[in-house]
């Protein structure tokens, strides 16, 4: 076995090895983004994204969920939660707005996930701060 190893190392050349280390983003979940056009945000998260250009503010980059949702079903992932996983494995956080019925059953996938609530924050409405629900 060492000795594969070592045939191995012997065959990279160090001179031309490149290793680029993957950016940081923030994987944002939570409401319905519109497409485009100056209507008014249905969300806080359509808002954030949209009026506030959240990536421009961050200096970073924001991959939303509906994206990633779309890159899964191009890979070979057997199940979604394994992908998420990893997606939390490589963001600097996943960040969701508890605003949608989606975004609530995310959290609760999520919050669930020893891998994935490592990296949660969760944002919610002030007036349900003090509520005695399963989001708090």
């Amino acid at each position: 076995m060492v000795a594969a190893l070592l045939n191995l190392f012997e065959d990279l050349n160090l001179d031309r090895l490149r290793f680029v280390r993957p950016t940081k983003f923030v994987f944002l979940c939570g409401g319905i983004i519109k497409e485009s056009g100056f209507s008014r945000p249905d969300s806080l998260r359509d808002y954030l994204w949209r009026v506030c250009l959240l990536s421009r503010r961050l200096k970073g980059e924001v991959v939303l969920a509906e994206k990633a949702n779309q890159l899964y079903r191009e890979t070979k992932y057997t199940d979604l939660i394994s992908f998420e996983e990893d997606i939390a494995r490589i963001a600097s956080l996943v960040l969701v707005i508890a605003e949608s019925p989606g975004s609530l059953a995310e959290l609760g996938a999520f919050s669930s996930n020893d891998v994935i609530s490592r990296s949660l924050r969760v944002i919610m409405q002030q007036k349900y701060a003090k509520a005695g629900s399963f989001v708090r």
